[in-house]
């Protein structure tokens, strides 16, 4: 058995898989855990839209051995790999407001507040924390 950890709204939020397991079994259980319908939100691996199709073994382990996605809600902006928030959920950390983020290498550059702050190659860890 092994498990992915799902990182929604700065929580994470693991889910014990088998290996091989199709994703859209793991995202079924996903859903019902963080009460979210399966339509209301994306799933990015690695800064990439996730594949249901994948199966566990596909996913990239981070530097520290473990497997994580990120999860948005649909009502958020994405244009290829980065992501516009409308919500106050990805905020610049230094005047706080809404803000782009890069996702690569499980490292999240934050960019484009209306004040110009930049923030780049953060790890998920601090991510959650700001």
């Amino acid at each position: 058995m092994s498990e992915i950890i799902f990182i929604y709204k700065g929580y994470e939020v693991p889910i014990p898989c088998s290996p091989g397991e199709k994703m859209k079994n793991i995202l079924e259980r996903l859903y019902v855990k963080i009460n979210v319908a399966k339509n209301e939100i994306y799933a990015l691996s690695n800064g990439q839209l996730l594949d249901e199709n994948k199966n566990e073994a596909q996913i990239p382990k981070n530097e520290n051995n473990k497997k994580i996605i990120l999860v948005y809600k649909y009502n958020d902006t994405i244009i290829n790999d980065k992501i516009y928030q409308d919500s106050n959920e990805i905020i610049c950390p230094t005047c706080k407001e809404n803000c782009l983020i890069e996702i690569k290498d499980y490292k999240i550059s934050l960019f484009g507040c209306k004040n110009n702050h930049r923030k780049d190659n953060m790890l998920l860890s601090e991510f959650k924390e700001t």
